[in-house]
C-alpha cells in the first residue's frame, strides 16, 4: 500500500509548480497556495514522520494523536492557477493556521494550514519560525488573523522553489489517494446569460476544488471539466439575449410591466417542469448532499432539495428580495431598505417612503400569488400530490448568497445565513485581443465604452435617437467602442468601433477607458466598479433604474434617461464625465472599497456553501424569527395586549371617577340636613 511519504516522493521529481500570476508579486517571490487538511481516521497509512531531507513543516507528514487512538491523516491540495478574483496576495497573511471541525463519526476536517505568497519587501522569518508554527498546529493552537502568537507577528520570507515543488508534490498525493468532494446540484432554470455569468464561475470553481458538481442549466460548458455534469436544458425557452427592442422595454417599465414579466417567468417555470430532462431528475435516485437554487421571482425546482433530502441553499444574481429576507428570518424594512424595482435608494424622503412601501407590497403580494396558485400546482404534479407547499420549503433554506456588497448598495441588517458576495462573476482582467488592444491602445485621449448588456438591442432605438447618439460620439476626440451588432447599425463615425460581442470586464480595466455608458445591469455596474470607471447610466427596466440612482448618489456617474436622450443631452454628460477628475477620483475610491474584505467573493462563497456541507445544513444559523407567525414577529400580539390593558386601565379609571362624582353630590346634600335637625 502507498504512503503519504511515497506518494510524495514519487511525484515530487521533476514536478515544477505553475507560477502565480498576480501582478502584485514578481516572479521570484510568487508561489501557489496549499491546503492541507488533516482528518481524524483509524490509519492514515503512513505513521512515519518525513524524513527531514523533505524539508516540508513538521505539521505537513506528523501524525497527530487523536481521539479514540486515531491517527491524523494529513491530505494536501495545491491551487497552482494565478489568483483570478482574489485579493492580491500581498494582503493575505502570509502563514494561516485554522482548526476545522470533526465530523462525528466520520473522517472529518481537522486541520488546516494555509501558505500565501509574500512582497519581496518582507523579511525575518526563518524555517525554525515555520517549524515551530507548525509544531504549534500539532498541539492544537488555534491561530487566526484576529488573534496572532509573537511567534507569527514576524514578517514571512516568500518560500522558496523547492519548498513550492514539495507543497505541489502533497496537494498530487492527495489526489492519488482519491479524496472525494461533495455531490452538489445547481438548479438554474432562468434563461438569463448575464445571472447564469455569476452562477457557473461558482459552479467551475466548486469543480476545481474536488466537487462533483451537477448543474441543470441552459448554458452547458462548451469545453468538459472534471466533476462538471452538465443537464442541458437549452433551446426549450424563448431567450431575451440580443432580442429585447426599444419599445418592449417601453412597455415592461413601471408595475404593470413587472406584473408582465411576472407572466413571462411563469410560462418559462411551466416549461422548466414539462422538460424531459427536468422530469428524469425529478424521479432518479441521485444522491446529493447540497441543491443550491436560484432566487428570483419564482422559486420554481427549490423543491427538489425536498426530494433529494439535502440541504437547499438559494443565490440571488440580484440584490435582496422580500421573500429572500423572509426564509432567512431577516429584518426586512421598506423605511430605509431598497426595493429592487423602485427607481430610488435610501435614505428616502416621506413621499419615497410611501412608494416603495407601496412597491414592497405589491412584491410580496406577487411573490405570494406566484407560489400558492401556480407553483405548487407544478411541484405538485412533478413530485406528487402530498408534496409540501413551496412556502413551507424555502423556510428551511440553509444559507442565502446574494449579490450584492455594502459600497455598492448600502449596508442593511443581515442574518449570518445571508451572505453578500457581490462580485462574485468578476475575475482577474485577460489580456485582450491584440487587434482590440492596439485599438484602444491607439487613442491617448480615452476611449468612451458603451454597452446595453446581453438583452437590448440598441440599433432599435429611434431613429432620432440613434441619430442624436452617433452626432454625439462623432464629436469626442476620445475613441467609442460600441457593443452592438455592426451590420444592424448605420454608417459609423470614423472614431467608432462596433462589435457584436467584447470581453466586457477586460476592456472595462484596461487604462484607456474612460467612461462607461451602461444600461446599469448589476453585473455590469459590478465590474465597472471593482475597475473603477466613471459610469454614464441609461436605465431600461426591472433594477437598472435603482442602480443608476446608486451611481448617481454615489458620485462616480451621471444618470441619462432614455427618454431625454438626445445630441445635446448626451455631449454634455459626456463631457462631464470625462473632463471632471473628480468623477474618476471617486470611481477609483469605490474600487478600494469594492475590493477591500476579509474574503474575496468567490472564496466567500465557496467557504459558506462548504460550511453548511460541514456541518450539516447548518441549522445552527436558523434565526428564530422563522418560527414565529407574522402577528407574532411584528408584536401585534404584544401590541394588542399592551393597548388592551391601557384601554383597560382607562376604562376602570373612568368608572372609578364617574363612581366618585356620583358619591359627591350626596355629601354635599346631607351635611345640611344634620344642621337642619
Amino acid at each position: 500500500m502507498a504512503t503519504v511519504t511515497d506518494n510524495i516522493w514519487k511525484t515530487a521529481q521533476g514536478f515544477e509548480p505553475r507560477p502565480s500570476r498576480d501582478p502584485v508579486c514578481s516572479s521570484d517571490d510568487s508561489f501557489p497556495r496549499l491546503e492541507l487538511r488533516a482528518s481524524w481516521s483509524k490509519s492514515c497509512g503512513d505513521r512515519r514522520e518525513a524524513p527531514a531531507a523533505a524539508h516540508l513543516p513538521t505539521a505537513v507528514m506528523r501524525r497527530f494523536p487523536g481521539p479514540s487512538h486515531r491517527a491524523c491523516c494529513v491530505t494536501a491540495r495545491l491551487r497552482t492557477e494565478g489568483p483570478r478574483g482574489h485579493v492580491p496576495c500581498a494582503t493575505q497573511p502570509p502563514f494561516f493556521i485554522r482548526r476545522c471541525s470533526t465530523v462525528a463519526g466520520q473522517c472529518g476536517a481537522g486541520w488546516l494550514l494555509r501558505f500565501g505568497c509574500a512582497p519581496a519587501a518582507r523579511r525575518g522569518v526563518d524555517h525554525a519560525t515555520r517549524a515551530a508554527a507548525a509544531a504549534a498546529a500539532a498541539e492544537k493552537v488555534f491561530i487566526s488573523p484576529v488573534q496572532t502568537p509573537p511567534l507569527l507577528a514576524a514578517e514571512m520570507r516568500p518560500l522558496p522553489t523547492w519548498t513550492c515543488t514539495c507543497l505541489a508534490a502533497a496537494s498530487l498525493a492527495m489526489l492519488a489517494g482519491g479524496a472525494s468532494g461533495a455531490n452538489i446540484l445547481g438548479v438554474f432554470w432562468f434563461v438569463a446569460p448575464s445571472h447564469f455569468s455569476m452562477f457557473g464561475r461558482l459552479f467551475r470553481e466548486l469543480a476545481a476544488r474536488g466537487h462533483n458538481v451537477t448543474v441543470l442549466s441552459h448554458f452547458p460548458l462548451k469545453d468538459p471539466l472534471p466533476n462538471y455534469t452538465d443537464i442541458n436544458i437549452a433551446g426549450s425557452m424563448l431567450t431575451y439575449a440580443d432580442n429585447v427592442t426599444m419599445e418592449l422595454v417601453l412597455d415592461i417599465q413601471g408595475m404593470t410591466g413587472m406584473w408582465s414579466d411576472w407572466q413571462q417567468v411563469l410560462a418559462m417555470c411551466f416549461d422548466a417542469h414539462q422538460h424531459p430532462e427536468v422530469r428524469r431528475l425529478a424521479h432518479s435516485r441521485d444522491h446529493y448532499d447540497l441543491v443550491v437554487a436560484e432566487i428570483f421571482y419564482a422559486d420554481c425546482l427549490a423543491a427538489l432539495a425536498h426530494k433529494f433530502g439535502a440541504p437547499l441553499v438559494g443565490i440571488i444574481s440580484s440584490m435582496a428580495m422580500p421573500w429572500a429576507h423572509d426564509r432567512m428570518g431577516n429584518p426586512d424594512n421598506p423605511a430605509y431598505m431598497d426595493s429592487i424595482n423602485f427607481a430610488s435608494s435610501a435614505p428616502f424622503t416621506f413621499w419615497q417612503r410611501l412608494q416603495n412601501t407601496c412597491w414592497y407590497v405589491f412584491m410580496r403580494f406577487g411573490n405570494w400569488w406566484i407560489s400558492e396558485r401556480v407553483v405548487d400546482p407544478l411541484a405538485s404534479d412533478l413530485f406528487g400530490e402530498d408534496f409540501p407547499p413551496t412556502s413551507e420549503l424555502v423556510r428551511n433554506t440553509s444559507l442565502v448568497l446574494v449579490n450584492s456588497h455594502w459600497s455598492t448598495g448600502g449596508p442593511f441588517p443581515r442574518v449570518p445565513g445571508l451572505v453578500e458576495v457581490g462580485g462574485l462573476h468578476v475575475g482577474q482582467p485577460a489580456p485582450l485581443p491584440q487587434e482590440l488592444e492596439a485599438w484602444l491602445d491607439g487613442s491617448p485621449q480615452g476611449v468612451v465604452y458603451f454597452s446595453l448588456g446581453t438583452m437590448v438591442r440598441p440599433d432599435t432605438f429611434s431613429p432620432q435617437k440613434l441619430r442624436a447618439v452617433l452626432d454625439a460620439f462623432s464629436r469626442l476626440q476620445q475613441r467609442v467602442l460600441w457593443r452592438a451588432d455592426p451590420d444592424r447599425l448605420p454608417e459609423l463615425p470614423p472614431n467608432v468601433l462596433a462589435r457584436r460581442w467584447l470581453p466586457q470586464n477586460d476592456v472595462l480595466n484596461h487604462p484607456n477607458v474612460r467612461v462607461f455608458i451602461t444600461h446599469s445591469g448589476l453585473m455590469g455596474t459590478q465590474e465597472a466598479v471593482a475597475a473603477g470607471v466613471p459610469m454614464l447610466c441609461m436605465p431600461m427596466f426591472a433594477d437598472q433604474f435603482l442602480n443608476a440612482d446608486r451611481v448617481v448618489a454615489a458620485g462616480h456617474g451621471l444618470k441619462l434617461l432614455y427618454q431625454d436622450l438626445s445630441r445635446e443631452s448626451l455631449s454634455d454628460a459626456l463631457h462631464q464625465l470625462l473632463d471632471d477628475s473628480r468623477y474618476r477620483e471617486r470611481a477609483r475610491q469605490l474600487a478600494v472599497l469594492f475590493w477591500d474584505r476579509p474574503r474575496p467573493p468567490l472564496e466567500e462563497a465557496v467557504y459558506w456553501l462548504e460550511y453548511v456541507l460541514r456541518h450539516r445544513g447548518a441549522p445552527h444559523l436558523r434565526s428564530a424569527a422563522l418560527d414565529l407567525s407574522w402577528h407574532q414577529h411584528l408584536l401585534l400580539d404584544v401590541a394588542a395586549l399592551v393597548v388592551g390593558a391601557a384601554a383597560a386601565a382607562l376604562g376602570l379609571l373612568c368608572l372609578l371617577l364617574r363612581k366618585a362624582a356620583s358619591l359627591l353630590p350626596r355629601a354635599s346634600t346631607g351635611a345640611p340636613k344634620q344642621k337642619a335637625s
